[in-house]
C-alpha cells in the first residue's frame, strides 16, 4: 500500500483551485515517477506480493509505452510519405 504514480505535469482542479504538478512536491518536476511506502513490520509474504504487483505494473507500463511509440513512428512514416508525394507533385 502507499504506492502511486505521479505523472509529469498533472493538473487537477479541486473546489475551484488548480494544482499544477498534482501529487508531486514540485510543480515543474521534469519526470514522472512512482513512489511506494511500507510500514515497519512488513512481512515476507507482503513484500513478495508487492514485487509481484510491481513487476506486473512495470510490464503494463512497458507494453503501453511501446504501443504509443509504434503509433508515433507510424505517424512519422505517414508524414514522410505525404511530404514525398507533395514533393513529387511539385516536380511534375
Amino acid at each position: 500500500s502507499g504506492t502511486r504514480i505521479v505523472p509529469r505535469s498533472e493538473v487537477k482542479t479541486i473546489s475551484g483551485h488548480t494544482f499544477e504538478g498534482f501529487g508531486s512536491s514540485h510543480d515543474d518536476f521534469p519526470y514522472a515517477y512512482m513512489t511506494a511506502a511500507c510500514a515497519v513490520g512488513l512481512g515476507e509474504a507482503e513484500m513478495n506480493e508487492f514485487f509481484v504487483r510491481l513487476e506486473k505494473s512495470l510490464g503494463d507500463y512497458c507494453t503501453k509505452r511501446d504501443k504509443e511509440m509504434k503509433k508515433k513512428m507510424k505517424m512519422k512514416e505517414v508524414d514522410v510519405e505525404n511530404s514525398s508525394n507533395q514533393f513529387e507533385e511539385l516536380k511534375v
